[in-house]
């Protein structure tokens, strides 16, 4: 935001006429030490979150394999192979790769957003009254997205451990399913179990898009419905109330 906030006291020449050499210096060096301050924060937030989330996972694993090898005989007589190589498998790579850029996107996007709507509120102080009922309306779609997201999440967690289970036991019994020549049988049922997992991480992704397009759906009809007043456009400029109200939204 800060980068968007010089720019216009750079166009409207507020400190100083810009196509005098002195000032022109002067906007150029303060723009280019935002955007290096923005390089520097960027790199020292990626090299905290892979380290921090990289001791985690190390963190996760000692302990799961500490649990595991002190389990009684009855644990692994009713838990399923696979779900035991699927928490050090898919959990242990999630806390490796998934989930430092989930905590980066999260720390961005809440950074802009931020930046964003107090932005629209400096210049445009009438735009509060459209941020309560927009915010009332994300409220119940994030409770209902969240709420479907975990179920389906859990679901393809679950369709995933018959895969490891069922390549596992493949693995142990490749001579006897070779003297019996079902190979083919073994791997159909092998293809069929991807599918169902499939299936699942399908839901899930259409989850993911259809609550993106609601977001799209609710902030296309707040601006129809909350249009910005026509005294304001000289004072901002219609261009730049849509450019960041769309933002915002």
């Amino acid at each position: 935001m800060g980068t968007n906030v010089w720019l216009e006291v750079w166009t409207d020449n507020e400190l100083g006429n810009s196509s005098e050499p002195h000032w022109r210096n002067v906007y150029l060096g303060v723009y280019g030490g935002f955007g290096l301050a923005q390089a520097i924060a960027t790199m020292v937030l990626n090299i905290a979150l892979f380290i921090t989330t990289l001791n985690a996972s190390k963190a996760m694993h000692k302990v799961m394999l500490s649990r595991v090898m002190q389990s009684p005989m009855a644990f692994f007589d009713t838990t399923p192979l696979g779900r035991i190589v699927n928490r050090f498998a898919k959990d242990v790579d999630v806390c490796d790769n998934t989930l430092p850029q989930i905590i980066k996107s999260w720390i961005g996007t809440t950074a802009s957003f931020l930046g964003t709507v107090i932005l629209i509120i400096v210049k445009l102080p009438i735009f509060t009254a459209v941020i309560v009922p927009i915010g009332v309306i994300f409220y119940f779609i994030q409770n209902i997205y969240v709420s479907t997201s975990r179920q389906l999440k859990r679901l393809e967690s679950i369709s995933r451990s018959p895969i490891y289970s069922h390549f596992g036991e493949t693995l142990t019994g490749a001579s006897t399913i070779r003297a019996f020549g079902l190979q083919n049988k073994f791997v159909l049922e092998s293809e069929q179990k991807v599918d169902e997992n499939q299936v699942q991480s399908n839901h899930l992704s259409c989850i993911h898009l259809g609550e993106g397009s609601e977001i799209w759906w609710v902030g296309d009809w707040g601006m129809v419905v909350f249009p910005p007043p026509p005294a304001t456009l000289p004072t901002c400029g219609h261009a730049f109330f849509y450019a960041f109200v769309k933002y915002f939204l």
